[in-house]
């Protein structure tokens, strides 16, 4: 009899367990990282996504409120090191959150037959709503702001925040240079990426950077208006 009780307590604990679900876990969680460390991030993300067959990942970035360009830049640099490394398009679902009190990012692993992590994606116009004045996000160089701006996310930024403005500053040592520059990206944003050309305004100037390369192209997210 107690042989007989054992062995099914034994087979209901192996079903509990074969019936117990999977989870999704974050891989990775950080607030700040350099280059180097969101390449490292990256790989570590990509290699526990390896290691569980079928998983999908998913990679969050929470804005600071009323300061979006810090998450804004680990999402740019997400995108073009996966790209370089790469990886294929539908690799990880990228997400911009809600914003909060300090920036943040996730990068989640969900296994098979897991519940997708609950997140609060951001509304439209919501990651600029607190932002007070226009602030550089990024350069054509890239140089300190590493990796460098990438054209597909500039565009997808303003689509999914239509309030915004893009201003371009184009410092270069002569006409020439600034005006084929903006000759080039304006082709880029307008034509192969769809931005409105009336959201974009375009400053040239001749004075150039501190540091290298001196000329150089900025852009520049405006919350409300061009001005």
């Amino acid at each position: 009899m107690k042989l007989l009780l054992l062995t099914l307590l034994f087979a209901l604990c192996g079903l509990a367990a074969a019936a117990q679900k999977p989870s999704a876990k974050v891989i990775v969680e950080f607030s700040e990282a350099s280059c180097d460390d969101q390449t490292y991030y990256l790989s570590r993300f990509a290699t526990a996504l390896a290691e569980t067959p079928g998983s999908k990942g998913i990679a969050v970035f929470y804005p600071q409120k009323g300061q979006p360009g810090e998450a804004l830049a680990y999402e740019n640099g997400f995108r073009v090191t996966s790209n370089f490394m790469r990886f294929k398009d539908d690799f990880a679902t990228i997400i911009r959150a809600r914003p909060q009190s300090s920036t943040k990012v996730e990068y989640w692993v969900v296994p098979v037959g897991a519940d997708p992590p609950k997140i609060d994606v951001a509304k439209p116009d919501e990651i600029f709503e607190s932002v007070s004045a226009a602030f550089k996000y990024n350069t054509e160089f890239g140089g300190e702001m590493c990796p460098p701006a990438r054209p597909e996310q500039i565009a997808d930024i303003m689509t999914t925040n239509p309030k915004v403005y893009l201003r371009l500053v184009i410092r270069g040592k002569s006409e020439r240079y600034r005006r084929t520059k903006m000759n080039k990206w304006l082709h880029i944003l307008v034509e192969q990426q769809g931005v409105p050309r009336n959201k974009i305004r375009v400053f040239l100037t001749h004075k150039l950077e501190e540091y290298y390369p001196y000329q150089d192209v900025e852009f520049w997210f405006v919350p409300s208006s061009p001005g």
